[in-house]
């Protein structure tokens, strides 16, 4: 309940920061380009190693499931959401097949 008084009664103690103006330590407009051209880059780097770990996880365990499927023989079904080349990934969303309009139209 003091705490709670004390704040009360120091009103300059909860005052929130002001932002500098004009500092030395601010960047220039090209550097925070580069900066977020970098951070960008090592994001793109770090998710291709991390799908190069999964599907060297995956192929892992594919190899040991076909050695139960030798074993007990049974059929290996087909995954429908098969790799894509990384051509594919870059784009967002899924890509639409360009039609041709009509000479008439």
């Amino acid at each position: 309940m003091s705490k709670m008084m004390f704040k009360m009664m120091n009103p300059m103690g909860s005052m929130p920061s002001m932002p500098k103006v004009g500092g030395e330590d601010e960047l220039s407009r090209d550097e925070k380009i580069e900066q977020e051209k970098m951070k960008k880059e090592e994001m793109v780097r770090a998710e291709k190693e991390r799908k190069s770990k999964y599907m060297k996880e995956r192929e892992g365990r594919d190899a040991e499931r076909d050695q139960m499927r030798d074993k007990y023989k049974i059929v290996k079904p087909v995954r429908e959401d098969e790799e894509e080349s990384e051509d594919e990934e870059d784009g967002f969303g899924t890509s639409k097949p360009i039609e041709e309009k009509d000479a008439m139209a």
